[in-house]
């Protein structure tokens, strides 16, 4: 359902209610980017299976909002992932903090070896 609001129809689940952003007087994000935005988090969290969600936008913005972005795309199979290491490390200049939900190749760059972490199977 998107960015967790106050301005959400219906009952907000009590679980959800600390994380709540109020939007009052201001516009709800509608996209991922404008949700990055708004919030100005310092990092994202992939489970949804949703493919290449984490696009060059959203990894752009969170590396202009953040010296070390944390992006996590943890979703699996590789298909299925919200976006690879490679992108990742690439639209960061190398400098995000990244973990996926399969193994992935790392990479160089400016000298710079990159070798993503694996955090699947976590409780």
């Amino acid at each position: 359902q998107g960015l967790i609001t106050s301005q959400r129809e219906g009952d907000l689940a009590h679980h959800k209610k600390p994380f709540a952003h109020d939007f009052s007087g201001a516009q709800v994000p509608s996209t991922l980017p404008q949700a990055i935005e708004a919030v100005r988090p310092n990092g994202l969290i992939g489970a949804s299976a949703m493919p290449k969600v984490f696009n060059e936008e959203v990894c752009r913005k969170m590396g202009q909002i953040n010296q070390q972005p944390i992006i996590f795309s943890l979703s699996n199979p590789t298909s299925k992932a919200e976006c690879t290491a490679q992108e990742a490390y690439t639209w960061t200049e190398g400098r995000c903090v990244y973990s996926s939900g399969s193994p992935m190749q790392g990479l160089t760059i400016n000298g710079k070896e990159l070798v993503p972490g694996q955090g699947n199977n976590a409780f």
